[in-house]
């Protein structure tokens, strides 16, 4: 069943393994905001967009809690150890799950499209998801609305919901 919005965060198990830290308690997450994104070695969109969500943890990192889901696609995205050592060279330091290769995570959050960045509120409510080749981009303006005081400059507008009218409302 797809993730709707304010439906609540799913557990980000079973994962093949985790790299930088273990899998979150629900309990664990409560009280900020939650960014759980999806992304693959093998496809060159979720590649191009790999640095932003660590460069959302530095900005927003006090608030915002990230968590990376690396799902296979192709044969040589099941190699654990080849994902483990792009996610070191990357300077990915946030947790970040090794979905199996039946992709339970990527099915459980109805992943369709990479890279997809799922934000859920601190209650653990979905409040926004994007995917694909401008998520990032999306996901920025939205973040900036959410975190206003780590912003340069305010966007000028939260960019279009989509299908079903998702959108961020209050964070707290």
């Amino acid at each position: 069943m797809p993730l709707r919005y304010k439906s609540q965060m799913r557990v980000l198990r079973p994962a093949a393994g985790w790299l930088n830290g273990a899998a979150p308690e629900p309990n664990e997450l409560r009280g900020h905001p939650v960014l759980v994104y999806f992304w693959s070695l093998s496809v060159r969109e979720a590649m191009g967009q790999i640095s932003r969500p660590r460069e959302w943890l530095r900005r927003f990192g006090g608030e915002l809690q990230v968590y990376g889901v690396h799902t296979p696609l192709a044969v040589e995205d099941m190699d654990h150890p080849r994902v483990a050592a792009a996610v070191g060279e990357l300077r990915m330091e946030h947790p970040t799950a090794l979905d199996g290769d039946d992709g339970a995570l990527a099915d459980a959050y109805d992943v369709r499209e990479l890279p997809a960045y799922f934000l859920f509120d601190s209650q653990l409510r979905l409040r926004n998801h994007r995917a694909g080749e401008r998520a990032a981009d999306e996901m920025e303006r939205i973040l900036s609305r959410v975190f206003p005081r780590h912003t340069a400059r305010a966007p000028a507008a939260i960019p279009y919901p989509p299908t079903g009218g998702v959108r961020w409302a209050e964070h707290r």
